[in-house]
């Protein structure tokens, strides 16, 4: 108490409260605290009882709750009118719950919900109830909602509902009315930055949270240096009180938007207050809206909303039109009240009058001495005199019609007669008068209350029988509602030509509606019929909709979006502004239950903005929510020019972030056409933060003169995904600038990564910021988004010291374990078992590498004696575990390692794989092993499945989980074959996983071909996953030309590409647009393609867009996006040519191949581009980014020096090294040759000697003697081998690992890096393992000599350098006989783990050695040594080979199926001319592209005849090697240029064999290749099964 009594504003306001009136008392001291039982009266709480209170308050309500437990239970919770007395918001909300909650009895709790939750009562259900009854009787709530339209409108009209979305029938719509998507939560939460709210988020808060939003809006958006005065504080719209006061920009919107009517009498008529308001850039936009109303806009507006004959009840009109007239039609709106109801408020009028004996005095009128007070009186009390003296003279009547307050007179006067009679219905005596001889009933034709169109149909049939038409009436009633009907078209068709407005005859508008429903609900009406209506009278029905608010009407909006999008089209081409207004609002608000298609979305967007926007440009605010269904070339052609318009800017900057890329490269060239961003350091800093969202639209130069605090200011608003050049700006701008906060810190989120730690030290002492600094940079650290090096590192934990292991604390070691990765391996080896074991799992939720997990797993895991608990939590430093000890353990130690093991799968070698197949899979209980091993599956070797095929087959029957494990192509197509031949296919083989991959052409064919789209759709990932010529022969055949829309709406982007380029070019707009966007999304699709199809593909699709109207080179590059550089040098040029200057930044994560590397350079450097090289300047580098290394080498010799700085040059190689890990980045690198690698590489260093050349380079910089953390972030390669040679001893071995893996590095320089190594490690023969295993490519270096002395007993060891490939004969010769030694094995003892451990060693084995190998060991490797790129000799590929044709293993070649030629990969490389000359269709499908490139190109051109190359994928065709090439004959050249550019993979071709010439086991495997399918027609349609099997047969 003592604070609130000495705090005056909180005094303050508790005295406003009746109910706390005392609070104010007991402070000054006069009275004490109200007792409990005085607030706790509850009789008192009824409405009429002695002493009642008022509503009752939170306050109250909470104070009885706590204090008077019991009592209030009883008395509150089990008494409806008590309830009822509770003041409606947050103190009856939490009333309800509390009472739910204490009522532990199930009587009370039921009586409760029987109380509150009455359905019956709907008129009075609150949406406090609604949410009661929801939480605790959703059963019964729900089934009366959904079966009861009147209460399920009821309560979706009401805004506070918007919440309630259950899922009812489609019996009623979702939405009915337009109900606001927010909740007061985002009022609240929004309220601490109130001018930036969304004006329709004011609405809501202003509307339903009214008296926190006025106190909170006035103290937010005060200006300071208006005194903070907040005049309009008690009434939001309160416009007699803003004159002379500050009113904010933002609340003059919220009142045009919340308050229209009064808005425009109060504002836009008041010339003084309107010119006021101008005064502030911000309200410029009130000069159009005021101006576009009408000169008399007050009269106007009276007569148009205070129509008092159709009001009825006083109690029935809206409060705010009630209010609007009494204010500006007060003396008329008094009279229609006093004369036809007698309302108290007249008689007491009246009453006063009389009292004064006030005259009438109608002989001054003219003069102008009337008092307007008592105008009314004289017409109530002196009717006659009044008619007399005022009605009757014409000149008095004109001079009170020009004055808005007593226009009301002349409307009085003339409808006198009317207003004095009753009104009168036909009777019988009216129809003798009249002379109509009829039986029909006319008493309810009352021409009194004006006809509608419910008296059209009696008269009629009247006046037929006064004809003596006597028809039987079924027929008179059909012909004369045809007549109504006739007469509704009529009226519609005047409305529609605006001869006739229905709003000024709203008393028919209810009556036509509902005629119209009932006219377009017939059965009888045709389609045809109901389209040409919907298109003829959509704007006027549309507007009758809008009018007359009933459910019914959604009928018709239902019926509109039934039209097809061509027939919408005409409808929405006639729309005028308001009704599309309108039909836009009912888009928004009802996308969901409408389930309109992204056609209609589109043609309803550009056909506005091409047909209204255009005339009338205030409909763009509507329109810009739903920009994002155009496609980019049509934002460009249909985006008004209103780029100078700052509140369209605004709109458009708060949905910018619903645009795709490609969207907004369209926007940015639209918005650089503005005045507005010439200079953003002179803009409005208010204007700046509001079109956040666009700035990084605009170029990087641009964004770049943003200033330090606008920065600050903008960042709410800043996309999430803004590219690394602005996240650069954006850091160091706002670390830059003066008294940031912790909110800025977090609002910046990734941007943060790209800070520079010399920015963050400053805030190393201020707690809260650096706390929010270092909770954002170990998010990025966890990303992957950078690596810290030592600087980065002493800013994140301050002064610990990484070298003294030995004195950390364990407390440490978990903080430290995001950044273990960057800690280097001193730190590693120095962590003690005792430090590491408790903190095991936060260490082992990160990803090492496999060397640095090596470090930390020797630490725990004694082989001797190894513990199930460390095996358990070893998580991915299981990825450390060497082959040899996984070999030792048992299974059930295996069973504890497998959690680790299977979410690590992508990342173990494949020795560590067989070591754990070795012992988990030779015995044991096959269902057990399925579900254990789950992700390693796929990486079984075939011939290990084979032998336990029919155990898997009968497992897979019964494990469901079973069904969503992706088995490999080899595996799938072998166990649908073993399931044939068991004439058993289970449910497990039916799933999607197994039975697609194990597809063929011939059986994908047939699966796709009777539901096309839903099977695509459904198997679309797995699909993804099939050879390419599986399913490009399955799609030639299913897919029509030119295939529809919704066709290709199903396939994936690896489906497009394979699709025919001849039909690309025949795809109408919609359709190639949809290609486009596709292939765009998974742009490594197109990447991979050779060159001419590459070429071919992209002519097509640019043809397509010249077909489809898109031909501006503009549009074409927008649309284009990360496909231009695919297209030819001269079409590269022609599009690219003043577009790729303006937004170079944005391309710079495209792809070049290196055909588009030159003229990209032209490009550049052009003069109207950005000049020579020698010129450019830093600020453009940042622009270019990784662009610049991909300039010729002369250009890159003359790179401004000055320009280049160490911190770019690294941020542009991580990002380098970002993207070629990205699925684009590495399909693009697989494109280039390793002479195009080696020339990137070079160009690279050129960049790095400029940067050493600058005279700004400090001798002593870290780039001369580079930290591990820098190198590791970065390419490697490109510093070259003078500056990883000044690495100091701890850095060069921390980064012994990187250098090792780096393909780039010349091999010339291998050999000095590798003395490095030995000079700090010591000789060979003392080096650890764990040094070895990180040597990679620097071992092929080890003199033979010196490969002597390693050790080989680890498996590790061997396998890490079997991943090498440059050995040489000797070096091969000697690991192989070395591993063999350590070992104690010959040739024909190797198992299948040594086999894979050798890797490429393998080709060390002599020929003769290779044929003692034991073929069963071999051929379950074959699978891992099938993907290296061996480079054993022909003679050494052919004993390999040989190997595997067995009859105990894959059987001769000649039976060899396609699972078989992919299982064994490069070996089959190894097959004799004779049996790749006798390969049929379904064979060559299985070799790989790799056994192709290694194939000796004279057996190559000897074996393969022109008819064998035509049947190749464009996989296959690519991996032709140029020695391969050149030995054929023209006629082979000739079919494999046709395969590279379009496949052929659908003909049949057997080597001169029919069908019937092959053996029987051939026979069973071509009719196996149909079962796959029956894994979906087994359920859904077994005959086909059937039709299948013996069509085939």
């Amino acid at each position: 108490m003592q604070y609130i009594c000495l705090n005056s504003t909180v005094l303050k306001y508790l005295s406003e409260n009746q109910n706390l009136t005392w609070v104010k008392s007991f402070c000054f001291g006069s009275i004490s605290p109200p007792k409990t039982s005085d607030l706790c009266n509850y009789g008192k709480w009824l409405p009429g009882a002695e002493g009642w209170m008022g509503s009752v308050d939170f306050s109250t309500v909470y104070l009885c709750s706590k204090n008077d437990t019991m009592s209030f239970m009883m008395t509150v919770c089990n008494n409806s009118r008590t309830l009822g007395a509770i003041s409606e918001g947050p103190a009856l909300t939490w009333t309800l719950n509390l009472c739910y909650k204490l009522s532990t009895s199930n009587v009370l709790t039921q009586m409760l919900v029987w109380d509150v939750c009455d359905y019956s009562q709907t008129m009075t259900f609150t949406p406090l109830m609604v949410e009661f009854c929801w939480s605790y009787d959703q059963e019964n709530f729900f089934n009366y909602l959904c079966s009861n339209l009147t209460f399920y409108t009821l309560i979706k009209t009401q805004p506070q509902n918007f919440w309630l979305k259950p899922m009812c029938t489609p019996l009623v719509p979702t939405s009915v009315s337009g109900v606001p998507n927010y909740s007061l939560v985002q009022c609240h939460n929004q309220y601490s930055n109130v001018t930036n709210l969304d004006i329709s988020l004011i609405k809501f808060c202003a509307a339903y949270d009214q008296d926190i939003f006025l106190n909170t809006f006035c103290n937010a958006t005060t200006s300071q240096k208006e005194n903070g005065s907040c005049s309009w504080g008690n009434k939001l719209c309160s416009y007699y009180s803003w004159h002379g006061a500050y009113v904010h920009p933002v609340v003059v919107k919220a009142c045009w938007a919340t308050d229209l009517l009064n808005f425009i009498t109060g504002v836009c008529s008041d010339p003084t207050l309107f010119s006021q308001l101008s005064l502030y850039s911000e309200n410029s936009w009130l000069r159009p809206v005021c101006g576009s109303q009408s000169e008399n806009q007050l009269e106007n507006l009276v007569k148009a909303v205070c129509r008092y004959k159709e009001w009825g009840n006083i109690s029935s009109v809206p409060g705010s039109i009630g209010a609007f007239c009494n204010t500006y039609n007060h003396e008329l709106y008094l009279h229609s009240i006093c004369d036809s109801q007698k309302e108290t408020i007249c008689n007491d009028t009246i009453e006063l009058w009389t009292d004064q004996n006030h005259d009438c005095n109608y002989a001054n009128w003219e003069t102008g001495s009337l008092v307007l007070g008592q105008s009314l009186m004289c017409w109530v009390l002196e009717k006659e005199n009044f008619t007399t003296h005022v009605c009757s003279q014409s000149s008095l009547l004109s001079k009170l019609s020009n004055d808005p307050r007593t226009s009301w007179i002349t409307y009085i006067c003339s409808t006198t007669n009317v207003l004095n009679e009753t009104d009168a219905c036909l009777s019988e005596n009216d129809k003798r008068q009249l002379q109509w001889n009829c039986s029909v009933d006319l008493s309810n034709v009352c021409p009194g209350n004006g006809l509608v169109v419910a008296s059209f149909l009696p008269i009629g049939i009247c006046y037929l029988q006064n004809a003596t038409l006597n028809l039987p009436t079924t027929s008179i009633t059909t012909l004369y509602t045809k007549a109504v009907d006739t007469s509704i078209i009529l009226l519609l068709l005047l409305a529609d030509m605006q001869i006739l407005s229905l709003s000024d005859v709203s008393g028919i508008q209810f009556q036509v509606l509902h005629a119209i429903l009932n006219v377009i609900s017939q059965e009888t009406l045709q389609k045809k019929q109901k389209t040409e209506l919907l298109q003829t009278f959509g704007n006027t029905l549309l507007l009758l909709i809008e009018e007359q608010s009933i459910s019914q009407s959604w009928t018709i909006i239902e019926m509109l979006f039934n039209l097809t999008v061509s027939e919408l089209k005409v409808c929405i081409s006639s729309l005028q502004p308001k009704s599309a207004k309108y039909f836009l609002s009912i888009l928004s608000q009802n996308q969901t239950s409408l389930q309109v298609s992204d056609d209609y979305f589109s043609m309803i967007v550009s056909t506005l903005l091409s047909v209204i926007v255009t005339s009338e440009p205030l409909l763009f605010y509507d329109v810009v929510p739903f920009l994002h269904y155009l496609e980019p070339d049509e934002l460009i052609g249909l985006l008004p020019p209103l780029q100078d318009d700052k509140e369209v800017l605004q709109v458009l900057s708060h949905y910018a972030g619903s645009l795709s890329e490609t969207q907004r490269l369209a926007l940015g060239f639209w918005l650089r056409r503005s005045t507005l961003f010439q200079n953003l350091t002179r803009m409005d800093d208010t204007f700046i933060l509001r079109v956040g969202n666009l700035l990084p639209l605009f170029s990087l130069d641009v964004f770049l003169q943003l200033s330090t605090q606008q920065v600050v200011n903008i960042l709410p608003s800043l996309p999430w995904d803004l590219t690394p050049p602005y996240q650069r700006i954006v850091a160091s701008k706002v670390l830059q600038a003066p008294n940031i906060t912790v909110q800025d810190v977090e609002l910046m989120g990734r941007c943060v990564c790209q800070a520079d730690v010399q920015d963050l030290k400053p805030y190393g002492q201020n707690m809260d910021i650096s706390l929010a600094l270092r909770r954002n940079l170990f998010e990025c650290v966890r990303r992957g988004d950078f690596f810290p090096d030592s600087m980065m590192l002493e800013f994140l934990f301050g002064d610990l010291q990484f070298q003294d292991i030995r004195n950390f604390s364990l407390e440490s070691v978990p903080k430290l374990s995001v950044v273990i990765r960057s800690l280097g391996y001193n730190f590693l080896q120095g962590l003690r078992p005792e430090q590491l074991l408790p903190v095991l799992s936060d260490v082992a939720s990160v990803t090492l590498t496999s060397a640095q997990a090596r470090e930390l797993v020797q630490k725990v895991l004694n082989p001797g004696n190894v513990s199930d608990e460390v095996l358990s939590h070893l998580g991915s430093l299981v990825l450390g575990i060497s082959p040899t000890i996984l070999q030792t353990l048992s299974t059930n130690q295996l069973v504890k390692l497998l959690p680790g093991l299977t979410s690590n799968a992508d990342m173990l070698s494949s020795a560590q794989i067989m070591a754990v197949f070795r012992t988990m899979w030779a015995s044991g209980n096959v269902s057990l092993k399925l579900m254990e091993l789950g992700p390693l599956l796929p990486s079984l070797p075939l011939i290990m499945l084979r032998t336990r095929s029919k155990e898997v087959l009968s497992s897979l029957s019964n494990l469901r989980p079973m069904a969503g494990v992706k088995w490999s192509q080899q595996q799938a197509l072998l166990l649908i074959r073993e399931a044939t031949q068991m004439s058993r296919i289970s449910d497990g083989v039916r799933s999607s996983a197994n039975s697609v991959t194990g597809t063929n052409c011939d059986s994908l064919r047939s699966l796709l071909q009777d539901n096309t789209i839903q099977a695509i759709e459904k198997f679309r990932d797995v699909i993804n996953s099939l050879p390419q010529h599986v399913v490009r022969c399955a799609l030639d055949k299913v897919i029509p030309l030119p295939p529809s829309l919704t066709l290709l709406k199903s396939l994936s982007s690896q489906m497009i590409a394979e699709i025919q380029t001849s039909a690309v070019s025949l795809l109408p707009a919609k359709s190639c647009r949809h290609v486009l966007n596709i292939l765009k999304s998974e742009a490594q699709s197109v990447a991979a393609l050779p060159q001419q199809r590459r070429f071919v593909l992209l002519d097509a699709l640019i043809s397509c867009l010249n077909s489809a109207g898109t031909t501006s080179t503009q549009a074409q590059f927008i649309v284009l996006g990360v496909l231009t550089p695919f297209v030819r040098g001269s079409a590269f040029l022609t599009l690219s040519q003043g577009m790729m200057l303006q937004n170079v930044e944005r391309v710079t994560n495209y792809c070049y191949p290196q055909e588009t590397q030159l003229p990209l350079s032209q490009l550049l450097q052009e003069t109207q581009g950005f000049g020579s090289t020698a010129r450019w300047t830093s600020q453009l580098l940042k622009r270019l980014d990784r662009l610049v290394p991909l300039l010729p080498l002369a250009s890159l010799k003359s790179l401004n020096m000055a320009a280049i700085s160490s911190r770019w040059l690294f941020q542009m190689l991580f990002e380098e090294r970002k993207w070629r890990k990205s699925a684009l980045g590495t399909a693009c690198r697989k494109t280039q040759t390793v002479e195009q690698q080696a020339e990137n590489m070079q160009k690279q260093r050129i960049v790095f000697q400029r940067l050493f050349l600058s005279r700004s380079m400090p001798r002593s910089s870290a780039v001369l003697a580079p930290e591990c953390g820098i190198v590791r972030g970065s390419i490697v390669s490109a510093w070259g081998v003078d500056v990883l040679m000044r690495m100091t001893s701890v850095n060069f071995m921390d980064c012994l690992e990187e250098i090792g893996l780096d393909p780039d590095i010349p091999n010339s320089e291998l050999i000095p890096l590798l003395d490095r190594v030995l000079k700090i490690a010591g000789p060979v023969s003392v080096l650890p393992n764990n040094v070895l295993i990180r040597l990679g490519r620097l071992a092929t270096k080890l003199m033979v000599q010196q490969l002597k002395a390693v050790s080989l007993g680890d498996l590790q060891v061997m396998e890490a350098f079997g991943r090498q490939q440059e050995w040489t004969i000797s070096q091969l010769n000697t690991l192989v006989n070395g591993f063999m030694q350590s070992h104690n094995v010959t040739a024909k003892d190797l198992n299948t783990l040594h086999l894979v451990t050798l890797g490429y060693v393998i080709c060390g084995l002599p020929e003769k050695d290779m044929e003692q190998m034991k073929p069963l060991e071999f051929c379950s490797a074959v699978m891992y040594l099938g993907h290296l790129a061996l480079s054993c000799t022909e003679q050494q590929l052919e004993a390999l080979a040989r190997l595997c044709n067995g009859n105990d293993i894959f059987g001769p070649v000649s039976g060899w199926t396609e699972d078989i030629f992919l299982e064994i990969g490069s070996v089959a490389a190894g097959l004799q001319d004779i049996e790749l000359s006798s390969l049929v269709l379904e064979q060559i499908q299985g070799l790989t592209p790799l056994a192709i490139s290694l194939i000796h190109p004279k057996k190559f051109a000897v074996s393969f005849s022109s008819q064998q190359l035509q049947l190749f994928s464009w996989s296959q065709a690519k991996a032709v090697t140029e020695q391969q090439r050149k030995l054929l004959d023209i006629e082979q050249m000739r079919a494999l240029t046709l395969a590279l550019i379009e496949d052929s993979g659908n003909q049949t071709y057997r080597a001169g064999k029919s069908h019937a010439d092959h053996c029987s086991y051939h026979t069973l495997l071509h009719l196996s290749t149909l079962l796959p399918v029956l894994y979906v027609l087994y359920i859904v349609q077994p005959t086909v099964v059937l039709s299948l099997v013996n069509r085939k047969q």
